[in-house]
């Protein structure tokens, strides 16, 4: 496509470069021109079109090569998770310890919990 865009052209505003391209020197097999076309309006819909199409093919391009999604957080130990919950009611009751003796009394409280309870909560 960066190569069928003429000297002349180059500079050309997004909407009258898309319509003076030649789609049918840009098809190829075993798409149709008017497939081209019609990808080009799908991708072009998700960046943005202040710039000239040289510009944007070469946006184009770099959405195309970096369409990875985003992949989730993972969670944290269990023990953390439990630390976080809780923190608030360990704080109240012992308000004189610091936030590492905390994490220490939280983290035996863990560990003494019987087995069904240490199963993390999933999510619905």
């Amino acid at each position: 496509m960066k190569r069928r865009i003429t000297k002349c052209h180059e500079a050309d505003i997004y909407s009258k470069g898309q319509r003076i391209l030649e789609w049918d020197k840009v098809a190829f097999q075993p798409y149709s021109a008017q497939e081209c076309k019609q990808k080009w309006q799908d991708i072009s819909q998700k960046i943005r079109k202040i710039r000239t199409l040289t510009e944007l093919i070469v946006e184009a391009e770099d959405t195309i090569n970096n369409s990875k999604p985003a992949l989730p957080v993972r969670p944290g130990p269990a023990n953390a998770i439990f630390f976080q919950e809780n923190f608030a009611k360990f704080k109240k009751k012992h308000p004189e310890l610091s936030r590492q003796k905390l994490f220490k009394l939280a983290s035996k409280k863990y560990t003494d919990l019987p087995p069904h309870k240490k199963v993390l909560k999933r999510k619905s």
